[in-house]
């Protein structure tokens, strides 16, 4: 068993659902998807682990199998499985979202990443405007289909179609609590 699965498990022993998550990862065949289940589950917040159902997290490592195989190939591993790989971006609703975006964008990336990622913002910009509202982060999808968001929003959104397209993405903000 890789390396990951087994620092998560050390991590969640006595997490009340660890048997249910070894037993979810061990089920499938390909040592790769469990790889990165095993990184998905080992790095992310005991909330999501609590509050984030296994299929989302699934479709996650799914994406990330095709996209290492793929578009990813000669990325850097640690570049790759924490800014292309993993599901958390701020605060927002964690939703399987990778596959959806990947679906309404493979058709604008070609062979330059410098080309790819002026197209991504274009599309990006083009989807969704900024608009001020009081509600609580939206998930990415949820922004995609409103076609607006806070700055934070856009930015969830913006990172998730780059990170759905294999180009390494993050979040820089400076957190509510700072104003």
């Amino acid at each position: 068993m890789c390396e990951y699965f087994i620092e998560m498990e050390d991590r969640l022993k006595n997490h009340p659902f660890a048997d249910s998550i070894k037993n979810f990862i061990l089920s499938f065949e390909d040592e790769e998807l469990k790889k990165y289940l095993s990184f998905l589950y080992l790095h992310m917040p005991y909330a999501d682990i609590a509050n984030v159902d296994k299929e989302v997290i699934l479709d996650y490592a799914k994406s990330g199998v095709y996209l290492r195989n793929t578009r990813c190939k000669d990325l850097d591993e640690d570049i790759f499985l924490n800014y292309v790989l993993f599901h958390r971006i701020g605060s927002e609703k964690i939703v399987a979202n990778r596959t959806f975006f990947y679906d309404l964008i493979k058709d604008m990336l070609g062979e330059s990443e410098t080309e790819n990622v002026l197209k991504l913002n274009y599309f990006c910009s083009k989807n969704v405007t900024y608009r001020t509202t009081d509600i609580r982060t939206l998930d990415p999808i949820t922004i995609y289909k409103s076609s607006f968001g806070r700055c934070g929003e856009e930015s969830i959104f913006a990172v998730s179609v780059f990170r759905a397209a294999g180009i390494p993405a993050r979040q820089i903000y400076v957190p509510l609590w700072a104003h």
